[in-house]
């Protein structure tokens, strides 16, 4: 099973460098996409349900950080930012933390041809404020996104898609919506006149800029918890094919931030608009 999309002209950063510990059935993680034999519905390809890949919490193993053996000491530089980046704090749906950790896990992904990734808001524990020349530091890092959960790329289709998107205003989050956070691969629009599943605008849904295709398979990146149904998202549990499992939500923006920023070139604060809001009435 293949995604619809190539990623292309982007580094590769986290799983891409660790996907040598993670074999997948027919091939090598980390090998091209086309010549990737994907594994059997419902086949895991971790170790074992729950069982971590790298070694403990507080210890890096990943050469492309380029940081050592160890996790860098807590007041080390792992990257910058032009501004103030609110995430648990803001109450905007579309939050700029959110929208850099999305980015930061969809380029995580790219090693198992992810086309975009979703965060739970939940899993952002504070904001990232500028400070000290916007210098991000690893406990700034660590501050920000404190779980070292693994990440997991599932094949999803663009119907299992447009479902998780609606359980944003239905079952559990019916009374206080969940607005998933968006890589910038993703983007729709929503009209909150409207209630329940409705409030999602189906034909306003983009991957890449392309209008979903219900039937196509696309492949995202979720936190363990979201992809094992959490917090109301049940589609997603649906789904038991799974790879990667081997960095974690952290692990995955450190890796972005080193990758992406310098002192000359911090992050920007980014540019609203993957959710929009419009009033179509009924």
């Amino acid at each position: 099973m293949t995604s619809r999309f190539a990623r292309r002209g982007l580094p590769v950063l986290l799983l891409s460098s660790l996907a040598l510990t993670a074999v997948v059935p027919g091939g090598t993680a980390g090998a091209d996409q086309a010549d990737r034999t994907d594994p059997a519905p419902g086949l895991r390809t971790d170790p074992a349900p729950g069982l971590r890949t790298d070694p403990a919490p507080g210890l890096r193993t990943d050469p492309a950080l380029g940081l050592g053996a160890d996790l860098a000491p807590e007041d080390r530089v792992v990257g910058y930012i032009a501004d103030d980046l609110p995430g648990r704090s803001s109450t905007l749906p579309e939050t700029p933390l959110g929208s850099l950790i999305a980015d930061a896990q969809a380029a995580a992904g790219q090693a198992y041809g992810a086309d975009f990734a979703l965060v739970n808001p939940g899993r952002m524990s504070a904001d990232l404020r500028y400070g000290d020349g916007g210098a991000v530091t690893y406990a700034d890092a660590r501050h920000v996104q404190p779980s070292d959960a693994p990440l997991w790329v599932l094949p999803v289709t663009g119907e299992h898609l447009l479902a998780a998107l609606r359980q944003q205003f239905t079952g559990e989050n019916r009374a206080s919506p969940r607005f998933l956070q968006l890589s910038a691969e993703l983007s729709y629009a929503v009209d909150m006149s409207r209630t329940g599943a409705d409030r999602v605008l189906a034909d306003t849904v983009r991957v890449h800029g392309e209008p979903l295709d219900p039937a196509a398979t696309y492949r995202v990146v979720l936190d363990e918890s979201l992809a094992d149904g959490g917090d109301g998202f049940t589609v997603f549990a649906d789904v038991t094919a799974r790879e990667g499992g081997v960095t974690s939500e952290v692990r995955a923006l450190v890796a972005h931030l080193a990758a992406t920023t310098a002192p000359d070139r911090p992050a920007g604060v980014p540019a609203p608009g993957r959710i929009r809001f419009v009033a179509r009435g009924h």
